[in-house]
């Protein structure tokens, strides 16, 4: 899992609002839609259960410690939505006593390996990689409005980019991944045929494959491996990796067609992914 700075995360909180009207104007919902949209769920039936769900966040020491501010961006991210949250004063498994102590539902903790939110009375747990490649798959399909029948190409099979190749198969995107391991693409695309039933194709040339699709999905940790030259008029770009895998001039090409954060759309899935399980149980 990507390690996030202090600086990937310090505006998040003040900015949610505005980052809602760019996401409705590239995808034409806001964050909790597209997350809704992800795990099929209705407005209302979100609204329903985040609203009388309460989140305990816990900062975590353990390993590199926590990254400052990011406790409290989950938090934003979380009460913006509709659920309503806080973050324990005290940390590690303290943390954890606090959150049950103070009658959470649901439990959100991250450490330098994982990422999880754990609705403690439903048995639901959900990590951040699942959620993030879903609902970046699904804010590309907004975008494009539909992929289906249409070439779609993943760079990098890590679990959030195997999370998203599932994704956009089932939105019915013709697939195609690439990475800079070919044992790893090659290992995903056997994986995600035998799981769906379809062919998945696998690029050996990453510059090609960029020139050559308009659907991208970068699932990558590398900074600058899309350029200007592989962005056309009609390139749409969405990009979880972190750092961004656009240089400048590639970023200046795709505006209005980026659809890129670093903690929202990824907690925002996390939270709709419980809510969908506990819709369920009911």
């Amino acid at each position: 899992m990507t390690r996030l700075t202090h600086n990937d995360i310090k505006d998040i909180p003040g900015m949610l609002k505005a980052y809602d009207d760019t996401l409705a104007a590239m995808t034409g919902s806001d964050l909790a839609g597209i997350a809704c949209r992800a795990y099929g769920l209705e407005r209302s039936v979100f609204m329903d259960v985040a609203s009388c769900t309460r989140a305990g966040i816990i900062p975590i020491t353990w390993g590199q410690g926590t990254i400052p501010g990011f406790t409290e961006a989950v938090r934003a991210i979380v009460e913006h939505i509709g659920f309503t949250a806080f973050v324990t004063q005290a940390t590690d498994v303290a943390g954890f006593s606090e959150a049950v102590e103070r009658e959470s539902d649901v439990i959100v903790l991250s450490d330098d390996d994982d990422f999880q939110a754990i609705h403690l009375k439903a048995g639901i747990s959900v990590h951040n990689s699942e959620a993030t490649g879903k609902v970046f798959a699904v804010g590309l399909d907004m975008m494009a409005s539909g992929l289906e029948g249409q070439a779609a190409l993943v760079v990098g099979c890590g679990p959030v980019g195997q999370q998203a190749g599932f994704e956009l198969l089932q939105l019915g995107a013709v697939l195609t991944v690439v990475d800079v391991d070919l044992e790893k693409a090659c290992s995903t695309a056997q994986v995600l045929e035998q799981q769906l039933k379809q062919t998945v194709n696998v690029a050996h040339d990453l510059q090609k494959a960029l020139q050559q699709h308009q659907f991208i999905l970068d699932a990558t940790p590398a900074a600058g491996i899309m350029g200007a030259q592989h962005v056309a008029g009609d390139t749409l770009v969405a990009a979880p990796g972190v750092p961004l895998g656009l240089t400048p001039e590639a970023l200046k090409a795709t505006s209005g067609r980026l659809l890129h954060d670093t903690l929202q759309l990824g907690v925002a899935g996390m939270m709709a992914a419980v809510v969908k399980g506990v819709a369920s149980k009911k």
